[in-house]
């Protein structure tokens, strides 16, 4: 790490109280990475360049722009393949792979990151910038297979339609308390909501819930809030796996909306995926800046 990232990183353990970077006790867990990361925020597995994307916040700021935040490229087993495989990000958060890009979610536009090289790019190098009009702190997104973008806006309790390069406004309304992982599956896109302190409002729990992208209704899937949530996921058997950062626990959730912890431990869990098998959760931990690989079948029988 340069003296660029290593004072931002000691500035970041000095906020977070110096935390211990204990060892999780969990027996599903597989492997742990805390080399160079800053504030990681998201850690997205891409089956096509078969390689683990992490984006660095590197800042305790989630607004933050200074253009320092970057990008870590990992292999399956938690090696570092390029430590900043693309820099000069407004702290990054969300990711997705499509048409050959890394999408990226970061304060106020959305940006695409070449993956591998083309005739005209490297690979990580910005290739397309998309501002978001009004946007506060873009926080997660998804893409359809037809390349329509959608990405949540924690601040402005907004979700953002990008299609075709144009911007407008999907969905907004009392009902999205601070919306951030995003999910889309059989013509919905399912929304987290992290219900964050605002003034004159305490910070809540959130829910989870689906937005019918025909008629725009709008139905719940949690029976009840769960927490601060951040990233979501489906596992492959039908159920949803969402985060919740504050409490730094990962919870399963089924179709009838039953919520079941699955796995706690310290440093607040963001924005994770699946392996493409839906054998490995990747789980990035913001303030212990860390990703760690669980065995999902581990953590399903020792939390039935």
């Amino acid at each position: 790490m340069n003296l660029h990232f290593l004072l931002k990183a000691l500035f970041l353990l000095l906020l977070t109280g110096c935390q211990a970077q204990a060892e999780p006790k969990s027996p599903a867990l597989i492997w742990t990475m805390d080399e160079g990361l800053v504030a990681p925020e998201s850690a997205y597995y891409d089956a096509k360049s078969k390689a683990i994307y992490v984006s660095n916040m590197n800042s305790a700021n989630p607004v933050n722009r200074s253009g320092s935040g970057y990008i870590t490229k990992l292999s399956p087993d938690g090696k570092v393949l390029a430590p900043y495989w693309a820099e000069g990000l407004l702290t990054p958060k969300g990711l997705r792979a499509h048409g050959g890009y890394l999408w990226v979610a970061a304060v106020d536009e959305v940006v695409a990151l070449q993956i591998g090289k083309s005739k005209t790019h490297r690979d990580g190098e910005l290739v397309k910038r998309i501002p978001i009009p009004g946007a506060k702190c873009l926080n997660d997104l998804t893409v359809a297979e037809d390349g329509t973008i959608y990405v949540s806006d924690a601040f402005a309790n907004r979700i953002y339609t990008i299609r075709n390069g144009r911007v407008s406004v999907l969905a907004e309304g009392d009902d999205l308390d601070s919306p951030n992982g995003l999910l889309l599956t059989d013509g919905k896109l399912v929304i987290v909501n992290s219900a964050l302190a605002k003034p004159g409002k305490p910070a809540g729990k959130g829910n989870l819930f689906a937005l019918d992208l025909v008629t725009r209704a709008r139905t719940l899937i949690s029976k009840q809030a769960i927490g601060q949530l951040d990233g979501v996921e489906m596992d492959g058997l039908g159920n949803y796996v969402v985060s919740d950062w504050a409490s730094s626990a990962l919870y399963r959730v089924t179709p009838d909306g039953k919520t079941t912890l699955l796995l706690q431990e310290a440093g607040n869990t963001a924005d994770f995926s699946f392996s493409p098998d839906k054998k490995t959760l990747y789980v990035p931990f913001l303030e212990s800046q860390v990703v760690r690989a669980y065995d999902y079948g581990k953590l399903l029988r020792l939390n039935p």
